[in-house]
């Protein structure tokens, strides 16, 4: 892993996002300041890690997403909070397992995949969802 500039894969995400036409409103919320919130990652895997979420959110038929970057005391936060159908208790546990979907398409690698980049990079993610309410997924990256 390498030090990127979390903050600005983050931005390019969101533009691609955007692009799409959706009903979706995404917001944006990162440190202020002028340097870089440097993370350990790889920045196109990274980029696709959010991708990945961004486009969860979207099929959570999410009408509000909102991430924000934050410079934790465990390394750099990225969160992504939407007000989609939310994940189930039930089946919560299995999120990250490989082929579990919640949906009928997409290959259900997403998460699991996800999940063992940001590992091998020394970060880690966790997921909150209340049904009916949302989600938030919390990507954490090594400080660079």
């Amino acid at each position: 892993a390498t030090p990127v500039d979390v903050v600005s894969v983050v931005r390019d995400v969101l533009a691609l996002e955007q692009l799409g036409v959706s009903d979706v409103e995404w917001t944006l919320d990162v440190p202020s300041g002028d340097g870089p919130v440097l993370g350990l990652a790889q920045p196109d895997e990274l980029k696709e890690v959010l991708l990945n979420l961004l486009e969860n959110a979207r099929l959570a038929q999410a009408r509000l997403v909102h991430v924000s970057v934050r410079v934790a005391s465990d390394g750099v936060a990225v969160d992504v909070r939407d007000d989609g159908q939310g994940i189930a208790a039930d089946v919560l546990p299995q999120v990250f397992e490989p082929h579990f979907s919640t949906r009928t398409s997409g290959s259900g690698l997403g998460l699991a995949i996800s999940r063992r980049l940001l590992e091998g990079w020394g970060g880690r993610i966790a997921l909150e969802s209340t049904v009916g309410i949302g989600t938030v997924v919390h990507v954490i990256l090594r400080t660079a």
